[in-house]
């Protein structure tokens, strides 16, 4: 078997169903409610997106989540390729 192979996770596949409500008079909002924990709502905003066709390609986007202990902040970066021009 290939390397790569021996990095992957092993375990029983579990999914989750998360619900996206959007958000109309705030373009690039989204609400995320997950049916495991319907109390917990988690707001998605979509930063930016390449206006590029190809392999740059990428959206920036930020959400937060708050729970009982805290509140999760977590910008994430999406890239259609594994590397990007600077």
């Amino acid at each position: 078997a290939s390397d790569v192979y021996k990095r992957q996770p092993k375990g029983e596949l579990k999914s989750v169903v998360g619900n996206l409500t959007v958000m109309p008079a705030q373009p690039g909002k989204f609400n995320q409610v997950l049916d495991v924990n319907p109390f917990q709502v988690v707001s998605y905003t979509v930063v930016e997106l390449s206006s590029e066709q190809g392999p740059q390609q990428y959206a920036v986007e930020y959400d937060c989540g708050g729970s009982p202990v805290g509140v999760n902040y977590c910008l994430h970066f999406m890239s259609r390729s594994p590397t990007m021009d600077n």
